[in-house]
């Protein structure tokens, strides 16, 4: 069976080696451990096919200075990919501060975090965690292919018989207009103006709908913060 490829973000040698031995009969894994974390992120353009990525909540900057990383390097990640295409877990040291910032990186648009400690988590809680991450992304992914096949499919239908009654109400008033019977005529003008109206309508619902998946992908991801 091919491994799903995880991406990590991780400029501790130490932590990143722990995390390796853990997962690697697991997943397939995609070390990054550049000083320039905002740079490493283009490996995400540059690999196909990957089911997570696993950022350390810390970077250090030109200086060597370690600073809050997870949020930064959300907003870059969420501006190219949608929470159902590229879930993300935040890597950390457990401390009250390190939660705070993990908070703040599930409202960014993070799927949930692990702890470096053993102690404070072992190895079976960050697999599942992980495997927790991607199953979600998975399901937002199914239910928003499922919205699209439906409303595509029932806006054609519709689209289908809307054209016809407006041909057959065209027909009519031609007719109508022919025979001089101007009263069928203006009733068949009037269905063929209401007929119009719904028609145009309904391309607006359907572009309402179709933003209604994004807001379903964002609402699933709220859920998932709030849990």
């Amino acid at each position: 069976m091919v491994k799903q490829k995880i991406l990590i973000l991780e400029d501790s040698d130490d932590d990143l080696k722990t995390i390796i031995s853990q997962m690697h009969q697991y997943y397939e894994l995609i070390t990054i451990t550049e000083i320039d974390g905002f740079k490493a992120l283009n490996k995400l353009d540059s690999e196909s096919d990957i089911s997570a990525v696993i950022i350390d909540l810390y970077q250090k900057d030109e200086n060597g200075v370690e600073k809050p990383f997870g949020v930064d390097a959300l907003k870059v990640i969420r501006d190219k990919y949608e929470s159902h295409e590229l879930p993300v877990l935040i890597h950390t040291t457990d401390s009250k501060a390190n939660l705070d910032h993990c908070v703040d990186c599930l409202h960014a648009g993070a799927q949930d975090w692990i702890w470096k400690d053993a102690v404070k988590m072992n190895f079976e809680e960050k697999l599942a965690r992980i495997r927790d991450a991607i199953k979600r992304s998975e399901l937002q992914k199914r239910r928003i292919q499922q919205v699209e096949t439906t409303n595509k499919t029932g806006f054609n239908r519709v689209k289908t018989y809307g054209f016809l009654m407006m041909t057959i109400a065209c027909i009519l008033m031609v007719v109508s207009i022919i025979q001089k019977d101007y009263i069928f005529a203006g009733l068949s003008c009037l269905i063929l103006i209401i007929l119009s109206i719904s028609w145009r309508m309904l391309g607006q619902v359907n572009l309402k709908i179709s933003a209604g998946i994004i807001d379903l992908s964002a609402d699933l991801q709220s859920k998932n913060e709030v849990k």
